[in-house]
């Protein structure tokens, strides 16, 4: 089957998310599989000192590049969502400044015939018009127009939504988000995770980076959706225990963070050797902001974090309560997340250790792919 994917992320950065994962699967299973993501533009020129910017340059005028048999595209746009937003009807503006780039990049990697399209980048949706028989899938991750404050989304989202044939979201909120604006029979199909990568993979020698054990880890960005609050409870009340963030961020938040004694920024580390730090670590955390585009959200670090046995604390959402994790610990406030940790601390950290080991298993990839190929195809 020849299969394409739109998505809001290049293959190769900082973060792996659910497209690269099911676009990874989907081509050792045998498919042909092409990965868009959206345009480098000239805004992007003073961009060019940050290697990946740089690289998404590169691989939008080489054609494209090959990732785990995956052929990952960039095209070309001369004016960026924002622009086309401001000079008002952003879908069809961006979309038609895309279209010539993204048909000639798709055209020579032969996937200008596609049978399958998912996509999880609403404001792609304007290329699906180049797809009329295609079946196409829309799945969406988050509540996009929350996440970067853009109502105009939304309307890209009701677009997508009606050339849709499939529709899977990857959290309840999503799914309600998405019912709302006329999809049925939404599948709701949580993220998963790499098992091979994150239990089987090479062990690189990382411990002279990391402060004293015990540790407790957060892996992921530092932006407006982090809890440094919940994570600065924790560390002021913990003194005994280090705490390992790893991933990029603010240097606002960076500032606060590195006034307390136990608290070690690692920064970005490639993904090839996240499982070494994890692995090293006997917490794992997950400290949410109150911001409302985390009501949305699917996180694939839970189940990572569970392939290697850690037991989780997170600060509550309706998602994660609603899944009811054995090895999850939710917590309603800063002070409660730091509460949470102590009750780890008390029980044992490895205490449930196999019950979360168990449930990750349950949650490859591959196994999802499965699921979403099943669920898109029904009735086709």
């Amino acid at each position: 089957m020849n299969i394409l994917f739109l998505s809001h992320s290049p293959i190769g950065g900082t973060f792996v998310v659910g497209s690269h994962h099911m676009a990874k699967g989907y081509a050792s299973q045998g498919h042909q599989v092409t990965h868009l993501s959206p345009p480098v533009t000239p805004a992007h020129l003073s961009l060019v000192r940050k290697p990946f910017e740089r690289e998404r340059l590169l691989r939008w005028w080489r054609g494209g590049k090959t990732i785990h048999g995956v052929r990952d595209l960039i095209p070309f746009a001369p004016l960026t969502w924002g622009m086309a937003r401001r000079l008002g009807a952003p879908y069809e503006r961006y979309g038609r400044a895309l279209y010539g780039s993204a048909m000639r990049l798709l055209q020579r990697a032969g996937a200008g015939e596609p049978d399958l399209i998912f996509i999880d980048e609403p404001r792609l949706g304007y290329l699906l018009r180049a797809f009329p028989r295609a079946r196409v899938v829309y799945r969406p991750t988050d509540l996009y127009a929350q996440i970067r404050n853009d109502p105009s989304i939304d309307d890209a989202e009701r677009a997508v939504i009606a050339r849709a044939d499939a529709f899977i979201a990857t959290s309840e909120p999503v799914a309600e988000h998405i019912r709302a604006m006329g999809a049925r029979d939404v599948l709701v199909l949580e993220n998963g995770v790499d098992l091979a990568h994150f239990t089987n993979g090479p062990d690189y020698d990382v411990e002279a980076r990391l402060p004293p054990a015990p540790r407790a880890v957060y892996a992921g960005a530092l932006d407006h959706r982090f809890g440094v609050d919940s994570l600065m409870a924790a560390a002021k009340d913990h003194p005994t225990m280090s705490f390992v963030v790893i991933g990029p961020g603010s240097k606002a938040i960076n500032s606060v963070l590195q006034q307390l004694p136990n608290v070690t920024l690692l920064g970005a580390v490639e993904y090839d050797q996240l499982p070494s730090y994890l692995r090293r670590c006997q917490l794992a955390l997950l400290p949410l902001s109150d911001d409302p585009s985390n009501r949305g959200r699917s996180p694939m670090k839970i189940f990572e974090y569970a392939s290697l046995g850690l037991t989780v604390v997170a600060t509550q959402t309706e998602e994660l309560s609603r899944r009811a994790l054995p090895f999850l610990r939710v917590a309603r406030s800063p002070h409660d997340f730091s509460f949470q940790v102590a009750q780890i601390l008390s029980d044992g950290l490895l205490s449930h250790r196999d019950e979360a080991i168990a449930f990750a298993t349950k949650q490859n990839w591959l196994q999802k792919c499965q699921e979403a190929l099943s669920h898109s195809m029904k009735a086709a």
